[in-house]
């Protein structure tokens, strides 16, 4: 995707699909409101290659796991932030929770979706992390994976031309960003090359 411009990416994701705003009791919108709704998907911080941050400040449910556990910050949090993202567009939910989450609970929620298994550099931190934790096994949501969580997203829709062969495919592309390790990442390149992003 790095040799892309935006032109070739919006024409590689396809156009969007938009729905149109109505008022339940039927009545015109008024001058207030559009007719649609654009979502915004910037959540989080640019940067220079050569001159990243030491620490990002962005909402906890979009933080990198790097982010969470204070580790070295660089491009790669993008690729996360990129999995999230095509998560979100493609199923119409976050993969993670939003409301009144905390630092255990997401970082437990990663741990169902991520592709890999937490780094031993991060353990002590996540033993700290739990020992403040408020969460019961009976409050937690079921484990999943991109590829399950992509399904139970889709059950919603009603698409008639989305397959669960398509669905599995989009899971496993997400999948390959969704790692703890940043170094084990797909790159943009790899991930503009995947099957899925060429049909």
């Amino acid at each position: 995707m790095t040799e892309l411009s935006e032109k070739g990416f919006i024409d590689m994701l396809g156009t969007p699909e938009i729905g149109n705003v109505r008022r339940r009791d039927g009545k015109a919108l008024g001058p207030t409101l559009t007719e649609y709704i654009v979502r915004s998907l910037h959540t989080g911080r640019i940067f220079l290659y050569a001159a990243a941050p030491k620490k990002l400040h962005t909402p906890l449910p979009h933080r990198a796991p790097e982010v969470i556990f204070q580790d070295h910050v660089d491009y790669r949090v993008d690729l996360w932030s990129m999995g999230r993202m095509l998560f979100d567009l493609f199923t119409g939910q976050p993969p993670f929770d939003t409301f009144m989450i905390t630092h255990p609970v997401l970082v437990r929620q990663m741990q169902e979706m991520a592709s890999d298994i937490l780094p031993a550099r991060w353990h002590n931190s996540w033993d700290t992390m739990k020992e403040k934790d408020s969460e019961t096994p009976e409050t937690r949501r079921s484990p999943r994976t991109p590829g399950m969580a992509c399904r139970n997203g889709w059950k919603k829709y009603t698409l008639t031309n989305v397959t669960p062969e398509y669905i599995t495919r989009l899971g496993q592309a997400i999948g390959k960003l969704l790692y703890f390790a940043p170094c084990a990442r797909a790159s943009t390149t790899e991930v503009s090359h995947d099957p899925w992003f060429n049909e």
